[in-house]
């Protein structure tokens, strides 16, 4: 009568079972028990009662034919009679002829190799990174050549017009050989403060900064206490700062018509030609002076 029940065939008939009420009337006439239906199908109770209400509304169609297959194989039941009442049968799509289907454009593109390739990131990096470097460089021989100078002490416009005033135009800086003073007097005894006079007196702090913009090229001497003296030149109209660490003195030669900014006093004497500072170790500063016609 069923399939694991005793039954050889399934049952089929014409419209047998009009709504799923009689199904579940058949099986429990038949005296099948929901459990060793369960048990023979492998589903949950509660998907066997699912099917026997007959909303498959919501229910997924694949999967649901799937459980309809084996619930009739199980009860010797019309499998196409139980599809055709759920309302489950599957709809195969045919061609109606005369229908004419477009084929959609193909869209031609370009061989791979022929397409361009984007350049890489670390490409493009690079050349930014070359393009920097270059326009620094560039930037460094324009200031080279130019003399450009990010010192703040630089002279002013002014400053230098006030200069250029006074400026003697018959004079040529190409005749100027500057030679320092003491390597012509070596054997001199006497110290340079016996022909200078003191001009100011006061006190400051290490280390003292002298800030010099030079009219004419300026020798200096850097003595200091305990250590072997030292001769430099500045050059004109390149201003300088200069700075005294330790107790010592500089002595600076040419310097008509040189302003000096040290400490707090700035000075600027169309007379001086020698210039000497002075620092102790208690921090007095004593300023000398020597006037006399430009050799």
């Amino acid at each position: 009568m069923f399939g694991f029940f005793g039954v050889n065939s399934p049952v089929k008939g014409n419209n047998m079972f009009e709504q799923w009420s009689d199904i579940r009337a058949y099986r429990e006439e038949k005296g099948i028990r929901l459990e060793l239906l369960s048990e023979k199908m492998r589903v949950p109770v509660e998907k066997i009662l699912f099917l026997e209400d007959g909303d498959f509304q919501h229910a997924d169609p694949v999967i649901t034919r799937l459980h309809l297959k084996n619930y009739a194989l199980q009860l010797g039941l019309d499998y196409s009679e139980l599809l055709a009442l759920s309302g489950l049968e599957e709809k195969k799509e045919t061609l109606t002829p005369g229908i004419i289907v477009e084929q959609a454009a193909v869209k031609k593109t370009r061989s791979y190799r022929g397409r361009k390739k984007k350049p890489a990131k670390a490409l493009i990096y690079g050349l930014v990174i070359v393009a920097v470097v270059a326009m620094l460089f560039l930037l460094n021989t324009l200031s080279r050549h130019f003399n450009f100078s990010n010192n703040l002490y630089e002279m002013t416009e002014m400053q230098r017009k006030a200069l250029d005033e006074n400026k003697n135009p018959g004079s040529d800086s190409l005749l100027f050989r500057p030679v320092i003073p003491q390597a012509g007097r070596k054997a001199e005894e006497k110290d340079v403060y016996q022909d200078m006079g003191i001009t100011a007196e006061f006190e400051t702090r290490f280390p003292l900064e002298i800030k010099v913009f030079p009219r004419n090229n300026i020798p200096y001497r850097y003595e200091i206490q305990g250590e072997m003296p030292q001769e430099d030149i500045i050059m004109e109209n390149s201003p300088r700062i200069l700075a005294l660490n330790k107790p010592g003195r500089m002595i600076f030669y040419n310097t008509i018509d040189t302003r000096f900014v040290i400490s707090d006093l700035a000075f600027r004497d169309k007379e001086y030609s020698c210039i000497l500072v002075d620092i102790n170790a208690g921090g007095t500063v004593r300023l000398f002076t020597r006037c006399s016609s430009p050799q």
